[in-house]
């Protein structure tokens, strides 16, 4: 699994100011003044860049410390099967109830 991470790129002399959402499968860079926000032009390089690279699936988005944005693909059959496991036994007692699920489980 690849993530795609976007960044802001500033105007050049020859270039206006442009979004870059790459991975390393491919890239797509787009101008963003085609959107009135900031966001809508990223989500549009995210999605042009699957389109090119056949990806058809839910992604989410999340921030990362330089600025730039991060998206993942989410595997909801994934997820919905970790949810619907039944909880771990505890060590000590052998409880499936027991709510700390630790050593120290007071029994």
């Amino acid at each position: 699994m690849q993530a795609i991470e976007t960044k802001r790129l500033d105007a050049t002399n020859t270039k206006g100011d442009r979004i870059k959402a790459y991975c390393a499968a491919g890239s797509v860079t787009i101008s963003r003044w085609s959107e009135d926000r900031y966001e809508d032009a990223e989500r549009s390089a995210v999605v042009q860049l699957c389109r090119k690279l056949g990806w058809n699936r839910r992604l989410v988005s999340g921030g990362l410390k330089n600025g730039n944005s991060v998206w993942v693909i989410i595997n909801e059959d994934a997820i919905q099967n970790a949810l619907d496991t039944t909880p771990e036994r505890c060590p000590v007692c052998d409880d499936g109830a027991c709510e700390t699920k630790s050593v120290d489980c007071g029994t």
